[in-house]
């Protein structure tokens, strides 16, 4: 397993804190308690975070959700190892909407975080945010793209982890709250 494999597993295990929360909160809150446990993680992997609203604790947002980046000794940007974009509303155009800003992103890990109503209708979002990556012309083989879905029905979180040498992949996201 390289460093990429690992980060992309701990990403998921730490989604797993939020899972089984409970769905009685605001959007504003479940996107802070996201971007506080992903920025505790990034940490432990030795990464600044970029992600506002958490009562300063990290820098703010920095072009999306949440980033996880490195300097060199001299302050120069040296790594960006993981962006983020999260979207509440439930339709397709507001999710791919904010994924794409994700295409751009020279980082090798890309996580979106959206909710659905039904697994069903995840799979579906998920198979045509893939067809997205797949017709963006700069896609870099290294990159992975992980998708956070939690569904607002069963209350459950699960993650597909898609890159060009395994496709597409449907993890459980056990709550480890």
């Amino acid at each position: 397993m390289n460093a990429q494999d690992t980060i992309e597993k701990a990403i998921i295990e730490c989604l797993g804190k939020v899972s089984g929360i409970g769905e009685d909160k605001s959007n504003a809150a479940w996107t802070n308690i996201i971007k506080g446990l992903l920025g505790e993680l990034g940490q432990k992997y030795g990464y600044k975070t970029f992600a506002g609203g958490i009562n300063n604790k990290y820098q703010n947002e920095w072009l999306y959700d949440i980033v996880w980046y490195r300097r060199d000794s001299e302050n120069y940007l040296e790594n960006v190892a993981m962006v983020a974009e999260s979207e509440w509303n439930m339709d397709f155009e507001s999710i791919s909407y904010d994924f794409e800003k994700l295409l751009v992103a020279r980082s090798g890990i890309k996580l979106m975080i959206f909710q659905v109503k039904e697994d069903d209708n995840a799979k579906v979002c998920v198979e045509r945010l893939c067809k997205i990556v797949g017709r963006f012309q700069l896609l870099a083989s290294e990159e992975s793209y992980i998708f956070a879905v939690f569904n607002t029905t069963t209350e459950d979180m699960f993650a597909y982890i898609y890159n060009r040498e395994n496709g597409l992949e449907k993890i459980a996201i056990e709550p480890n709250v």
